[in-house]
Protein backbone atom coordinates (compact mmCIF):
# COMPACT_ATOMS: atom_id res chain seq x y z
CA UNK A 1 0.00 0.00 0.00
CA UNK A 2 1.28 3.44 -0.91
CA UNK A 3 0.55 6.33 1.42
CA UNK A 4 0.22 9.55 -0.45
CA UNK A 5 -0.50 11.82 -2.07
CA UNK A 6 2.19 11.42 -4.72
CA UNK A 7 2.77 12.46 -8.31
CA UNK A 8 2.48 9.24 -10.30
CA UNK A 9 3.11 8.38 -13.96
CA UNK A 10 1.75 5.32 -15.78
CA UNK A 11 2.79 4.16 -19.26
CA UNK A 12 0.95 1.63 -21.41
CA UNK A 13 2.89 -1.32 -22.83
CA UNK A 14 1.74 -0.62 -26.38
CA UNK A 15 -0.89 1.27 -28.36
CA UNK A 16 -3.74 -0.82 -26.83
CA UNK A 17 -4.73 0.93 -23.58
CA UNK A 18 -6.75 -2.10 -22.43
CA UNK A 19 -3.54 -4.11 -21.98
CA UNK A 20 -0.73 -3.83 -19.45
CA UNK A 21 0.34 -0.56 -17.83
CA UNK A 22 3.29 0.13 -15.53
CA UNK A 23 3.64 3.06 -13.16
CA UNK A 24 6.27 4.90 -11.21
CA UNK A 25 6.24 7.49 -8.43
CA UNK A 26 7.68 10.83 -9.58
CA UNK A 27 8.03 12.42 -6.18
CA UNK A 28 7.72 12.07 -2.47
CA UNK A 29 4.43 13.07 -0.92
CA UNK A 30 3.29 16.44 -2.21
CA UNK A 31 1.31 19.17 -0.53
CA UNK A 32 -1.37 21.18 -2.18
CA UNK A 33 -4.17 20.69 -4.63
CA UNK A 34 -3.47 17.09 -5.77
CA UNK A 35 -4.31 18.17 -9.31
CA UNK A 36 -1.21 17.58 -11.39
CA UNK A 37 -1.04 19.58 -14.59
CA UNK A 38 0.40 17.71 -17.56
CA UNK A 39 2.04 19.07 -20.70
CA UNK A 40 3.54 17.26 -23.67
CA UNK A 41 5.65 17.99 -26.69
CA UNK A 42 7.71 15.98 -29.16
CA UNK A 43 10.55 15.77 -26.66
CA UNK A 44 8.84 14.75 -23.43
CA UNK A 45 6.15 14.82 -20.79
CA UNK A 46 5.98 17.50 -18.12
CA UNK A 47 4.11 17.21 -14.82
CA UNK A 48 3.61 20.14 -12.43
CA UNK A 49 1.92 20.13 -9.03
CA UNK A 50 2.01 22.13 -5.85
CA UNK A 51 5.26 21.81 -3.94
CA UNK A 52 4.03 23.35 -0.70
CA UNK A 53 4.71 26.83 0.71
CA UNK A 54 2.78 28.44 -2.18
CA UNK A 55 5.14 27.19 -4.89
CA UNK A 56 5.12 24.50 -7.58
CA UNK A 57 7.36 21.63 -8.59
CA UNK A 58 7.66 20.33 -12.16
CA UNK A 59 9.13 17.14 -13.58
CA UNK A 60 10.41 16.84 -17.15
CA UNK A 61 10.71 13.30 -18.54
CA UNK A 62 12.22 12.73 -22.00
CA UNK A 63 10.11 10.72 -24.48
CA UNK A 64 12.89 8.13 -24.80
CA UNK A 65 12.58 7.30 -21.08
CA UNK A 66 8.85 6.66 -21.41
CA UNK A 67 9.18 3.78 -23.85
CA UNK A 68 8.32 0.37 -22.47
CA UNK A 69 11.66 -1.12 -21.42
CA UNK A 70 10.56 -4.55 -20.26
CA UNK A 71 12.07 -3.72 -16.87
CA UNK A 72 8.65 -3.17 -15.35
CA UNK A 73 8.53 0.61 -15.11
CA UNK A 74 9.29 3.64 -17.27
CA UNK A 75 12.80 4.97 -16.68
CA UNK A 76 13.33 8.17 -14.72
CA UNK A 77 17.08 8.11 -15.33
CA UNK A 78 16.99 11.43 -17.21
CA UNK A 79 14.12 13.14 -15.39
CA UNK A 80 14.78 16.77 -14.45
CA UNK A 81 13.08 18.41 -11.46
CA UNK A 82 12.32 22.13 -11.28
CA UNK A 83 11.33 23.34 -7.81
CA UNK A 84 10.22 26.62 -6.23
CA UNK A 85 8.30 27.71 -9.34
CA UNK A 86 5.36 30.13 -9.15
CA UNK A 87 2.17 28.77 -7.57
CA UNK A 88 -0.14 26.99 -10.07
CA UNK A 89 2.54 26.60 -12.75
CA UNK A 90 1.20 24.73 -15.78
CA UNK A 91 3.25 23.15 -18.59
CA UNK A 92 2.23 23.92 -22.16
CA UNK A 93 0.94 21.39 -24.68
CA UNK A 94 2.89 21.70 -27.93
CA UNK A 95 1.60 19.45 -30.74
CA UNK A 96 4.41 20.34 -33.16
CA UNK A 97 5.80 16.86 -33.98
CA UNK A 98 8.90 18.45 -35.52
CA UNK A 99 9.91 20.37 -32.39
CA UNK A 100 13.68 20.16 -32.02
CA UNK A 101 15.37 18.87 -28.90
CA UNK A 102 16.99 22.29 -28.38
CA UNK A 103 13.61 24.09 -28.25
CA UNK A 104 12.44 24.91 -24.71
CA UNK A 105 9.29 23.73 -22.99
CA UNK A 106 7.12 26.58 -21.74
CA UNK A 107 5.68 26.71 -18.22
CA UNK A 108 2.93 29.24 -17.54
CA UNK A 109 1.66 30.73 -14.28
CA UNK A 110 0.01 33.89 -13.07
CA UNK A 111 0.59 36.36 -10.31
CA UNK A 112 -2.09 38.24 -8.49
CA UNK A 113 -4.85 37.51 -5.98
CA UNK A 114 -6.72 34.21 -5.95
CA UNK A 115 -10.16 35.85 -5.96
CA UNK A 116 -11.65 39.07 -7.15
CA UNK A 117 -13.46 40.74 -10.01
CA UNK A 118 -11.61 42.94 -12.48
CA UNK A 119 -8.35 42.36 -10.65
CA UNK A 120 -5.25 42.55 -12.84
CA UNK A 121 -2.96 39.52 -13.03
CA UNK A 122 0.37 39.01 -14.73
CA UNK A 123 1.10 36.03 -16.98
CA UNK A 124 4.43 34.49 -16.02
CA UNK A 125 6.38 32.38 -18.52
CA UNK A 126 9.34 30.15 -17.69
CA UNK A 127 11.37 28.26 -20.28
CA UNK A 128 13.03 24.97 -19.37
CA UNK A 129 15.44 22.93 -21.45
Amino acid sequence: MIAGPFDLLAVSADSDPTRAWKGVTLSKAVAGDLLPRIGIDAQGVYVCSEGGNQDAICFAIPQSDLQWTGAGVPSLAHMATFAALPFETMPAIDLNAGKSSSSPEILLARSGPQVGTNVPVNLLMTQIH
